[in-house]
């Protein structure tokens, strides 16, 4: 194709200039074809390979329950209430260093929107995926948003035609955060080139028992169901005993209690059978498994490192490294929270959250299912890629933290103290007559906290998505 571009170049008869000169028509005509030619390639292209945007038709998709909701989204709605709770703070605590790099964050306060947050499954991501879907929608901004669930793809990287396409008149989505496997090229093809990649990571471990429990019990994964359970024994013929009281069961031969009985098993020899012998159990492939590397798969490892190839783990690690601005870590999530909010630009406010998509199920296990060493060895060389990401990014963490001066820790606890305040005020929100408002500190300034705020914080995942895209696309009807 360029030696035939080249050729045309070179011979002075079927230069453009020439042709045109002498056929004028028909030279608009082919600038015209092509032109057509190209939008079309590239209407093709923005909607995922050739799909047919219809707000209409993805509206009727929509659930309907959701405009009976009395959530108040924008900033401008407030309460009719005769007067406000006012809680106080000192504007004390911060280092010089700290006030010039507020006044810095305060100069540029809200000027970044553009934000990919990488959901990684249980590491507190739906809370982070909470917090960025009310600062889009107290602002008005597009969400890439999945056409169906709450998902984009958990087993592949090639999730584009799932992106609820966006019409002409929206120049481009502002923020990217349901769940999906890291594919950098997918990302910067349909986000700004200002954007900020933000992930998280969670110790392998707890995010591994998490896992375990929450895709066994909720969504009865089989092959974590497919586990044996046998009772739980401390090692020397005994039964593993928990609380005191009667025992029940399921008529399943394996015993269960709810604190009132002497034996206690649940999912926990599940585990310990897993971790026995886990390349037994854990056949499936990477994309179908919950509990071998997820993290990893998240971010978009390959086959592998996955597999443990050392050298590939560290140099996709190295990758992510220059990728990504922030990873969070879930033990350190105010911290993180904070670092979020220092990095964005935004305001103490915007990164205010109540914990959500906490699984608790119905047992009351110890911290790390009493694992012994030894299966805590094995779960550590299974997943080999887990535990380098996750050591690679709490040690620059740290080296973050420190970089940001004395006044940090500071600005965390005021964080902290404003958490258990908006908790309180959202846990007795039936009652509250009047918005909380917060005065200013070193680190923010004054704002109300409102009783709509809390029903988006502890609202559900689906539920969430659901009423965004909802609302997403009635604005783009509106566009069309």
């Amino acid at each position: 194709m360029v030696v035939a571009y080249t050729a045309l170049e070179n011979n002075p008869t079927t230069k453009p200039s020439h042709l045109c000169s002498r056929h004028r028509v028909l030279c608009s005509m082919v600038v015209l074809a092509a032109t057509l030619l190209f939008m079309m390639m590239m209407t093709s292209h923005l909607t995922g390979g050739g799909d047919v945007y219809s707000p209409s038709v993805l509206l009727q998709e929509a659930d309907e329950n959701f405009h009976n909701l009395s959530w108040h989204l924008h900033p401008e709605q407030t309460l009719s209430a005769a007067s406000s709770q006012t809680l106080s703070r000192t504007n004390t605590g911060a280092s010089k260093d700290g006030k010039k790099r507020q006044k810095q964050a305060e100069r540029k306060l809200g000027k970044q929107r553009h934000v990919f947050f990488l959901k990684v499954h249980k590491a507190a991501s739906t809370t982070v995926m909470n917090v960025l879907y009310r600062f889009a929608l107290q602002r008005n901004l597009t969400v890439a948003l999945p056409r169906h669930r709450n998902i984009l793809s958990e087993t592949s990287k090639h999730w584009l035609s799932a992106v609820v396409p966006r019409p002409s008149g929206v120049r481009h989505f502002d923020i990217l955060c349901n769940h999906l496997v890291f594919n950098e090229s997918a990302v910067r093809h349909i986000m700004p080139s200002d954007t900020l990649f933000v992930g998280i990571v969670r110790h392998p471990l707890f995010q591994f028992l998490s896992a375990f429990n929450y895709y066994s019990d909720v969504f009865q994964v089989r092959y974590l169901r497919q586990i044996p359970s046998p009772i739980h024994t401390d090692g020397n013929g005994s039964v593993h005993m928990y609380h005191k009281g009667p025992v029940h069961t399921y008529g399943k031969g394996l015993v269960h209690t709810y604190g009132k009985g002497p034996v206690h098993t649940y999912d926990e020899g599940r585990i310990h059978t897993y971790l026995q012998a886990p390349e037994k159990y854990d056949m499936v492939d990477f994309a179908s498994s919950f509990t071998h590397n997820r993290m990893s798969f998240d971010y978009g490892m390959g086959e592998a490192c996955l597999r443990g190839d050392a050298g590939c783990i560290r140099d996709y690690v190295n990758y992510l490294n220059r990728t990504f601005q922030l990873v969070m870590v879930s033990e350190r999530f105010d911290e993180s929270m904070v670092l979020l909010k220092r990095l964005l630009g935004w305001r103490l406010q915007d990164v205010l959250y109540i914990k959500n998509n906490v699984f608790k199920g119905n047992r009351p296990v110890s911290h790390d299912h009493n694992l012994t060493a030894v299966e805590k060895d094995t779960h550590r060389a299974f997943n080999a890629a887990d535990y380098a990401l996750y050591e690679h990014f709490t040690q620059l963490f740290d080296k973050k933290v420190k970089a940001e001066g004395e006044d940090f820790g500071k600005e965390v606890n005021t964080y902290k103290s404003l958490l258990q305040e908006a908790a309180a005020f959202c846990a007795n929100v039936k009652e509250q007559k009047a918005n909380l408002t917060v005065n200013a500190t070193a680190w923010s300034g004054s704002f109300e906290f409102r009783a709509s705020d809390c029903g988006i914080m502890t609202s559900g995942e689906q539920r969430l998505v659901d009423f965004m895209r909802s609302e997403q696309l009635k604005r783009y009807s509106s566009l069309t």
